[in-house]
């Protein structure tokens, strides 16, 4: 472990281009070359040198075939059973590299397999001896981290590396005998990631993002996720490594002989799902693995309500407002490319309570502003929609008055419905403030009204325009109110609303006048004829067991 490394099995590795796609090549190790591709070799031996046995697709291993007092060949990546023994995986291991003729002349090498250049520097001398990676693959996306499987067969203490490593421009600088290179070459690993070692360095070279987990791993597979760090206003990224090493790559002098690492399923990930979700101010409580989420009321949000924060800061959220299924739809994507779980995006659902459908109810209004009547049995419907127990929202839409033109809705939510014995419902509520007319008229709205058990209603909306300080009263009833009269037993009866008063002739007995919301206001004796003086507003009028509705000016 004191000495100096002597050689190391190291391979070219051609720039695989990668652009435009997130995922890594042969992400399960299940395709092999046959044989394996070249390392670069300075010192005693110059230029490309193929290496020997096997190694994965797309990959670049660490065997050795090196030439310093005579030529040896060491395999120090191999295929091995995949995790849960599902196709193959990668073999890396640190090995002692010597002559057979000479097994002390050596050193160990590192068990390793890459994207990028693996080049060695290799003489007698070991302590000049060094080595790395040099370059990567073409690549433009932003993942998020890195994971895959992985275990061990040895019993050292070392630990092992995943190495990941964006970057754009080009980083200059040389390699060869340590402390003293003298070969340029490109983005050289220790020059990318701004390593102590890594000498002089030129070109415009900008790190992005980067990763370096040292672990030990176990004797059982084990799920490993490391997390990118991105450099903050670096641009795009244009190219990228990979390195996972058995031992400790940055230290040959502490590398450890049969420490070996088995590797499976490694790829990126891009975060697609939700670290926080707001709506109408309020905190959503997110479980992990949950997409749906049951919510109260019906009132759905607006789509700027809803406030969604990813978990990668690459990732998109768009909302949507499905009133018909009363649900808020969240869909997180975030390059095409898979999450941790291998989906490509997720959806979540907050489920609203559905609202019940309005009940409709076609009658007339009646309207009377400034002491003058400007509506008098004016088609009209209102809509009454259940929204709890004991509780509706009361619409009049599209209120249209004379000389003002359409006045707009009007809505009163949280109206409070009471049931009597005899299953006739009582509404009373109130709004402040209401919008009306496209904003140009701020009112106060106060709602009154019945609705028997046969559905006859009798509604009384008061409005107050406040600016003028102004009431504008508006009556509702499913049954159209003469114009003037209305006969009582026969043709020689009549009662009508007159100014300030019912009229009554042509009538003897008893006569009862209530409000439209059914209070009983006046009981009187009738003896032929009589005015009954009331307030302006409509009424019923109860004689010799008959019920009529008039209007009082």
């Amino acid at each position: 472990m004191n000495k100096k490394v002597y050689l190391l099995g190291l391979c070219v590795a051609a720039s695989a281009a990668l652009t435009n796609a997130q995922q890594l090549p042969n992400v399960g190790f299940d395709s092999w070359k046959g044989t394996c591709g070249s390392s670069e070799a300075f010192g005693f031996s110059e230029g490309m040198r193929q290496r020997p046995g096997d190694e994965p697709t797309g990959w670049n291993g660490s065997s050795v075939n090196q030439k310093v007092i005579m030529t040896v060949e060491k395999i120090l990546v191999s295929k091995t059973s995949g995790y849960d023994d599902n196709g193959s995986a990668v073999l890396m291991e640190n090995v002692f590299v010597s002559p057979d003729i000479l097994p002390n002349l050596g050193d160990e090498a590192p068990g390793y397999i890459t994207f990028g250049t693996p080049w060695v520097y290799a003489v007698a001398t070991l302590s000049a001896c060094d080595g790395g990676t040099y370059g990567g693959m073409s690549f433009s996306n932003r993942p998020d981290a890195i994971q895959g499987y992985f275990r061990t067969t040895d019993t050292n203490d070392e630990k092992s590396h995943i190495i990941v490593y964006l970057w754009n421009g080009t980083f200059k600088s040389k390699v060869g005998e340590k402390n003293n290179p003298i070969e340029e070459r490109d983005n050289v690993d220790r020059a990318v990631l701004g390593k102590t070692n890594a000498g002089e360095i030129t070109g415009d070279g900008q790190l992005v993002a980067s990763c370096d987990l040292e672990f030990k791993a176990t004797s059982e597979w084990e799920k490993k996720t490391v997390e990118l760090k991105y450099v903050e206003n670096a641009g795009e990224p244009t190219m990228m490594n990979v390195i996972i090493s058995a031992g400790n790559y940055w230290d040959r002098d502490a590398l450890s002989v049969g420490t070996a690492l088995e590797a499976d399923d490694v790829d990126f990930v891009y975060y697609s799902t939700l670290t926080a979700l707001e709506v109408n101010g309020e905190t959503v409580e997110l479980e992990e693995g949950k997409y749906e989420y049951a919510m109260s009321g019906s009132a759905l949000p607006a789509v700027e309500r809803v406030v969604a924060t990813t978990k990668s800061q690459f990732a998109k959220a768009a909302v949507t407002v499905d009133a018909e299924n009363a649900q808020v739809r969240i869909v997180v994507t975030n390059q095409d490319g898979q999450d941790v779980d291998g989906e490509t995006s997720h959806t979540y659902v907050l489920q609203y309570e559905k609202a019940a459908e309005p009940e409709q109810y076609p009658g007339y209004l009646n309207i009377e502003m400034g002491g003058s009547y400007i509506a008098e049995n004016q088609d009209a419907t209102i809509e009454i929609t259940e929204t709890g127990e004991g509780k509706c929202t009361f619409v009049l839409p599209d209120l249209t008055l004379t000389g003002l033109g359409n006045f707009g809705t009007i809505e009163v939510s949280d109206v409070t419905v009471t049931v009597d014995d005899n299953e006739t419902k009582t509404y009373a509520g109130s709004v402040k403030g209401l919008s009306l007319a496209e904003g140009t008229i701020g009112a106060d709205v106060e709602l009154n009204g019945t609705i028997d058990v046969n559905g006859i209603c009798d509604f009384k909306i008061d409005v107050l325009w406040k600016e003028y300080n102004l009431p504008i009263n508006v009556t509702f009833t499913t049954n159209e109110i003469p114009a003037g009269v209305e006969g009582i037993n026969g043709d020689a009866v009549t009662v009508y609303g007159m100014a300030g008063a019912v009229a009554v002739s042509g009538y003897s007995g008893a006569i009862e006048v209530y409000t439209a919301d059914g209070r009983l206001v006046k009981s009187v004796m009738v003896d032929g004829n009589a005015e009954i003086a009331l307030d302006g507003g409509l009424y019923i009028v109860r004689a010799n067991g008959n019920a009529y509705k008039v209007f009082v000016k």
